[in-house]
């Protein structure tokens, strides 16, 4: 449990998109001249690699490592990253260089994102916690913008473009020499024998076809894309924020304190609902709530107003993803526990990136208004709603602790 609580706070708060997301934001800004659609685009371009974890997972799940399946993967993958949190943050001169190099930072994430996840499937499974593990996972990602928010703010706004994002890329390399060195001491394996090339390809082709005689998988796959590609706002609210409310960059990362003070709540009490109510009934209070709590944003139009609303919404999205990451975890296939989430976790990802970029664009080049992308989220979100109860029994109707 501490080698996964210590991955999971590497891929949270040690990743681009919460600890390097303000000053990345304030470097593509105001020193290359972005807009909000180059802005949302660099954001989404650069978790590209993240379509590739059903490969990691395959290559976890069938090839060892070093002989290990999930321990050398970490102490590599980590190393990597904490090496290319400073490539990225010594190359602010070019969009094109920095988005490569993001990428390849990504990539690195990705690796280590997909076993952790792996891990998480092996022991939910082993104990029946999916919902608790989902729980944990999802007040870590809290605490990432808990903390995350306010230091990715300061050092935005008082480091400037480029020394914030190199005070940002020690932060995130300590995350994962941490979990790197937690790795090393606690995360044993038995050794697995070498095994010839003709077994290995074999191993990887029957996880592969495995993963086609698992309909829920791809049901679950589908309709995730469904929920996190409704067209988002956010990168738009980014710019409303810094050029018609005027808050600065630490203020940003304030309210990015609230949304996780009030995500963290809405852990606590999804951890509570999912031994009481099954996955059908907390996924559909999700999205209702979900979906109304959007409206809020017709009055974000102050300092006050937007402390209430991120409040709001940091509640209603951990209410939201929380039952998405357990739909997740139970419908990944057993004996392929890195391909099946990793392949979950890569459309996750890559469709959330994409959300933002989508709204930007709709703004950008088909003049839809802010308050038109938040009746399109509003309208989208509870049509999904009428999709649940075409979901698998088998996965929907269980509570917490039921095998």
């Amino acid at each position: 449990m501490t080698l996964i609580s210590i991955g999971l706070i590497a891929t949270t708060l040690g990743t681009v998109t919460s600890i390097g997301e303000l000053p990345l934001t304030n470097v593509l800004m105001n020193q290359l001249g972005c807009n909000a659609e180059q802005v949302s685009r660099f954001f989404w371009l650069m978790t590209i690699p993240w379509a590739f974890k059903p490969l990691a997972g395959l290559l976890s799940d069938s090839i060892p490592l070093c002989g290990t399946r999930r321990r050398h993967y970490i102490l590599f993958a980590s190393a990597i990253a904490a090496g290319l949190w400073f490539v990225l943050a010594w190359v602010t001169a070019s969009y094109v260089i920095m988005l490569g190099a993001a990428m390849l930072l990504y990539a690195s994430f990705m690796l280590v994102s997909t076993v952790i996840g792996a891990l998480i499937v092996e022991e939910g499974r082993r104990n029946a916690a999916t919902g608790r593990l989902t729980s944990l996972r999802s007040a870590i990602v809290n605490i990432s913008y808990l903390v995350g928010g306010p230091l990715s703010g300061l050092l935005a706004t008082r480091y400037g473009p480029t020394g914030g994002l190199r005070l940002a890329a020690g932060v995130g390399a300590l995350t994962f020499l941490a979990l790197w060195i937690t790795s090393y001491f606690f995360l044993r394996e038995k050794r697995i024998p070498g095994v010839p090339v003709g077994q290995t390809v074999r191993n990887a082709g029957r996880n592969i076809t495995g993963l086609f005689k698992h309909p829920t998988l791809w049901v679950a796959v589908g309709f995730i894309s469904l929920v996190l590609a409704i067209p988002s706002f956010a990168t738009l609210m980014t710019f409303k924020q810094r050029n018609e409310l005027g808050f600065s960059f630490e203020q940003i990362g304030y309210l990015r304190l609230v949304f996780g003070i009030f995500g963290l709540l809405g852990a606590i009490i999804f951890r509570f609902m999912c031994g009481r109510l099954s996955l059908r009934w907390t996924l559909t209070v999700g999205l209702v709530i979900f979906s109304l709590s959007n409206m809020a944003y017709f009055f974000y139009n102050s300092m006050p107003a937007a402390f209430c609303i991120e409040a709001i919404n940091g509640l209603v999205i951990t209410l939201i993803q929380a039952p998405l990451f357990d739909l997740a975890a139970r419908s990944t296939p057993k004996g392929s526990e890195a391909l099946g989430y990793g392949l979950i976790m890569a459309v996750w990802s890559n469709v959330q990136q994409f959300a933002p970029w989508f709204g930007a664009a709709l703004n950008q080049h088909f003049h839809i208004t802010l308050g038109g992308l938040i009746w399109i989220n509003v309208v989208v979100a509870m049509s999904l709603v009428t999709l649940i109860p075409l979901m698998p029994r088998s996965v929907m109707n269980r509570r917490e602790g039921e095998h």
